[in-house]
């Protein structure tokens, strides 16, 4: 499918490997074509983020939910407390605790929510907080 941009957007919806075709055109008729194997892997994360004030990587959060509607997402320090916690896929985490700056080490996060079909989904995975 063409997106707005002109160039072409698609969801792969399952993990595998796909073959892909590009075909092209120009101006002058011409034609040629192009494929490759794509493999999706499955969800892809960001494991670190920088709070510092360059505005680069200043929060971390969910990229892409997709159709996902969450229920939570929560983030964890090393000893289980709660540093962060919303249901709006559209919040992210600055690395503070009630206005305090968090320390540079592993945090945990957990996402839950229902896809399309009424599914639900649970994903858990860490990251690393840099200062």
């Amino acid at each position: 499918f063409f997106g707005s941009d002109g160039f072409v957007d698609h969801t792969f919806r399952q993990v595998g490997e796909y073959e892909v075709t590009m075909y092209a055109y120009n101006s002058n008729g011409c034609f040629d074509t192009v494929s490759v194997s794509v493999t999706v892997q499955g969800i892809n994360h960001i494991n670190a983020f920088s709070p510092n004030g360059d505005s680069r990587n200043e929060t971390f959060g969910i990229l892409r939910a997709g159709e996902l509607e969450i229920q939570e997402f929560k983030i964890f320090n090393r000893w289980g407390n709660i540093v962060f916690e919303t249901n709006d896929k559209t919040k992210k985490w600055n690395g503070k605790r009630k206005g305090i700056d968090q320390e540079s080490g592993t945090y945990i996060y957990y996402i839950k929510g229902n896809n399309k079909q009424g599914e639900l989904i649970e994903i858990k995975g860490n990251f690393s907080l840099l200062r």
